[in-house]
């Protein structure tokens, strides 16, 4: 059975790995003027050069384009880290045969 995510669960600093192997982290709930429900700051992305001012919006199950959606490509959120378990568990991630296929196509 998969995991549902809950971005609602995520504290400033904890990190989101996506579908298509980008690292995120979580930053805050949206404000009313913002599109989505949380503000999440990119750390890696898959053959993209990112800098400290890539971010983004997902909604509190992690979806980036609710309305839209095209799971080919898009930048949802598979699995979440807490910032307190994050050594031992982004080793983990970043040492497994997903990431290194995903990253190295």
């Amino acid at each position: 059975m998969k995991k549902t995510i809950d971005l609602r669960e995520c504290e400033k600093g904890d990190f989101l790995i996506c579908s298509n192997g980008a690292l995120l982290e979580y930053v805050r709930p949206c404000t009313e003027d913002e599109y989505l429900d949380h503000r999440v700051r990119y750390l890696f992305l898959p053959d993209v050069e990112v800098n400290d001012s890539c971010y983004g919006t997902r909604t509190h199950n992690g979806i980036s384009f609710p309305n839209n959606p095209v799971p080919e490509t898009d930048q949802d959120v598979i699995m979440m880290i807490k910032k307190k378990d994050a050594y031992k568990n982004l080793l983990k991630y970043f040492q497994s045969e997903y990431i290194f296929e995903r990253v190295n196509h």
